[in-house]
């Protein structure tokens, strides 16, 4: 939960900008995590939020002003894998 006040508060800041300035995003640098393969926090092999929560300093270290999360659920596209080229059950083949 912390971490995602963290997120939506980093988010915010950078959507909310002076009305003479131009807006701040348009300068923004945004970091892309891929939460399942990002970082690991309970050992299990697979990344999850606790463990981007954990390196969300280094990232501001970095110089990130926001972090855009890809997302962590199995999605189909239209070749019926998801975006990590895993098969998902529409495009799973009958063995």
């Amino acid at each position: 939960m912390r971490s995602t006040a963290l997120l939506l508060t980093v988010f915010v800041a950078i959507c909310t900008a002076g009305a003479q300035a131009a807006p701040r995003w348009e300068d923004a640098v945004v970091y892309e995590v891929f939460v399942r393969s990002f970082n690991d926090s309970d050992g299990d092999g697979i990344g999850d939020f606790r463990g981007v929560e954990a390196k969300l300093e280094y990232i501001q270290e970095l110089g990130a002003d926001a972090v855009w999360l890809m997302p962590s659920f199995a999605s189909t596209s239209g070749a019926g894998s998801s975006p990590s080229g895993a098969p998902t059950r529409a495009g799973a083949s009958s063995s």
